[in-house]
């Protein structure tokens, strides 16, 4: 009997081991990604997808505004190409790439949202 049950410990404190190296190893792919609203405009929606994916997901902010001169941290996001949506004050959409491997920030300026939009319309 006592051998049996030094076994099941071996083998309980392996399977504990395993899980929370394969808890840290998943926390360590994920990443914060700092937007910095420095338009001179007021972002309404902001939206995260795969680039793999042909939906996207829910607006972060949520029924906030990401004013012009305010920060956004997007937490827990994990390592991959993204399209990044962003819906101003005017109602204009901009889609970006963006690839996250590490914590990164994306700074929002007049002349990233001026040239997607000017993309967008030549397309």
């Amino acid at each position: 009997m006592h051998h049996t049950s030094r076994k099941f410990a071996t083998a309980f404190g392996l399977l504990l081991m395993l899980a929370i190296t394969g808890f840290v190893g998943h926390a360590q792919d994920q990443h914060t990604l700092q937007l910095e609203n420095n338009s001179g405009y007021d972002i309404y929606e902001v939206h995260l997808s795969p680039t793999r994916s042909s939906f996207w997901g829910r607006d972060l902010l949520d029924d906030d505004v990401l004013r012009s001169g305010q920060l956004l941290n997007i937490r827990r996001v994990d390592s991959c190409d993204y399209d990044m949506k962003l819906v101003d004050e005017d109602g204009d959409e901009c889609i970006r790439q963006i690839t996250i491997h590490s914590d990164r920030t994306w700074n929002i300026t007049p002349d990233r949202l001026l040239g997607c939009e000017l993309h967008q319309l030549s397309h």
